[in-house]
């Protein structure tokens, strides 16, 4: 009597634990596409994910009909909202992230080609790069991290919602722009993304204390994203 039934909860765990893989491999094929757009397509960047978001919206109303439903799997509260001893469980995810990523980014041959696309893709490909690769490997690590994101607000939040993660794209925007990264690319690193995610948040908890209302951190927002690229501006100008 007891084996069928740890069998099956067996298969109950085991089927738990592969939502979170399945959510990680679509938000990876998702940045496939965009990457393949971009390269074989020829198709700008900016208009590729745009068109992508629209394209993800719509079959998430189709699949979901508009509303949330299913459940939340204890794994994904976990990573969300649970705690290992006193360090938050979101915490160990992102220093994870981090630690992986600055490796990758710093002391890797993909951390300096991904560089080198970045500031010049014409002479990243006369140098012996594949820059279409490289591209293609930079919008599926993105999808990726993106999916991982999405796990770990859905877990802290306790629910999916169509609209959950609305107004995140301009926080990273923000983060991304304050911590020295070029839009252009080819300039820019994970230890700064991270002292721009704190100054960031450190900005708006600043208005929240302050009881100013959300269009001030609206506006706080853009302001960032304006001076940040001014800033750089001038300063590549004088180098």
């Amino acid at each position: 009597m007891g084996e069928p039934a740890q069998l099956e909860q067996f298969s109950f765990i085991t089927a738990r634990s592969a939502v979170p893989l399945r959510f990680l491999a679509v938000a990876s094929a998702i940045g496939l596409a965009n990457g393949l757009m971009v390269t074989k397509l020829k198709i700008p960047a900016f208009i590729a994910t745009l068109g992508m978001i629209l394209v993800v919206q719509g079959a998430r109303f189709m699949y979901t009909g508009g509303t949330p439903k299913g459940s939340i799997p204890p794994g994904i509260k976990f990573i969300g909202g649970g705690n290992v001893g006193p360090v938050p469980a979101a915490v160990i995810v992102w220093a994870v992230v981090v630690v992986v990523f600055v490796i990758l980014t710093r002391w890797t041959t993909f951390g300096r080609r991904l560089y080198a696309v970045g500031g010049n893709p014409r002479t990243a490909h006369l140098s012996g790069v594949n820059v279409n690769g490289v591209t293609i490997a930079a919008y599926v690590l993105c999808g990726l991290l993106a999916g991982v994101a999405g796990l770990v607000l859905t877990g802290y939040s306790g629910f999916a919602d169509n609209w959950l993660g609305r107004g995140k794209d301009l926080d990273s925007i923000a983060a991304v722009v304050v911590g020295g990264t070029l839009f252009s690319g080819g300039r820019g690193g994970v230890l700064g993304t991270v002292a721009g995610v704190l100054i960031i948040t450190i900005v708006y908890n600043l208005v929240l204390l302050l009881g100013l209302p959300e269009e001030v951190q609206r506006i706080v927002k853009g302001t960032a994203i304006i001076l940040a690229v001014a800033l750089y501006a001038r300063l590549r100008a004088r180098k």
